[in-house]
């Protein structure tokens, strides 16, 4: 994501982190369900 701002690319940059976002939500409902 550092690069993709460095480069002023922010499409690259949101998209990395909503990536981002989405799996940290998948890792949090899996801690909560006890699957993780």
């Amino acid at each position: 994501m550092v690069a993709a701002i460095a480069a002023r690319d922010a499409d690259g940059a949101e998209q990395i982190a909503r990536a981002h976002i989405r799996e940290a939500l998948r890792a949090r409902l899996k801690l909560m369900q006890g699957t993780g």
